[in-house]
């Protein structure tokens, strides 16, 4: 990585031990990149959200017995986790969780709380690349940012409000049909769903035009988009088609931003850099 000489301001190496230009010799630690511990905390945060979303999956496979059920009597869901997202009549309910002493109300309770450290984690994620696509040079960055941050903040609230439905309904085995309506689980889930996948394809938004890994990491999170509003119109479809683009997108961006911070501190931005030239000097709108 490299980083502006105190003296002369050359780009020198981080790990230089003097200036290629002017000879000043760099003590330990004095050539600090302004930044770095916010790509550093976004590589800790995607690990994270990667981690959480391999943990629940795992856990699921092992803890729910059977561990698919019958899509004919939950709308189309085969997962137990996603079927209780969209869960609309006391039946299926009683189809996904089993009775009262059920080992999957027990599955399903964990699930649910590990779920709740998995919303701070990828909420945290949201917001730092909404910062991040704040700082670029583009008179849409800024506008773009807030409202990145506004949508994945609306979809952290609504997962949060879903998962305490679903909580509701994991501890209270006798829950009325009128009672499982007001709870508004499946309601939450859909807003849920099209806040993160607009917010993902907000911040997508910010990768292209950078680098060539950072250009792979917008297409995964654009896929996920595209993936998941193709779901909305199909629910079931969510859990078929948004993982893989999801987990790969955040794994490549965990591992881009620990080998190669750099081309997330810039705030330039090429892409953006011709479209101002187009839409700059009446060049765009010429009759201005």
């Amino acid at each position: 990585m490299l980083v502006p000489c105190p003296e002369c301001n050359y780009r020198c190496s981080i790990n230089a031990k003097s200036c290629p230009s002017c000879g000043n010799p760099f003590k330990k630690g004095e050539l600090r990149t302004p930044g770095l511990a916010r790509v550093r905390l976004l590589t800790i945060l995607a690990l994270a959200v990667l981690a959480g979303a391999v943990l629940m999956a795992v856990l699921g496979m092992l803890q729910f017995q059977p561990n698919s059920i019958p899509p004919e009597s939950t709308g189309g869901f085969r997962g137990r986790v996603m079927a209780l997202e969209f869960v609309q009549t006391t039946s299926q309910a009683n189809v996904i969780l089993g009775d009262a002493n059920s080992q999957n109300r027990a599955a399903m309770r964990t699930q649910i709380y590990i779920d709740f450290v998995w919303i701070a984690c990828y909420l945290g994620l949201f917001l730092l690349l909404a910062d991040f696509l704040g700082r670029r040079q583009c008179p849409w960055a800024y506008y773009l940012s807030w409202l990145a941050t506004i949508v994945a903040l609306g979809a952290a609230a609504f997962d949060v409000r879903e998962n305490l439905g679903m909580l509701y309904l994991v501890n209270h085995p006798e829950v009325s049909q009128q009672l499982l309506t007001d709870l508004q689980i499946r309601d939450a889930a859909i807003v849920k769903w099209t806040l993160s996948f607009v917010a993902m394809a907000l911040l997508s938004i910010f990768f292209f035009g950078l680098d060539r890994r950072l250009n792979r990491v917008g297409l995964f999170f654009a896929l996920t988009a595209v993936a998941g509003f193709i779901g909305l119109w199909y629910k079931p479809l969510i859990g078929v088609l948004v993982p893989l683009p999801l987990l790969l997108g955040t794994a490549l961006l965990a591992y881009t931003a620990w080998r190669f911070p750099e081309p997330f501190l810039r705030e330039e931005h090429p892409m953006w850099e011709k479209l101002t030239y187009w839409t700059s000097d009446r060049k765009f709108f010429p009759w201005t």
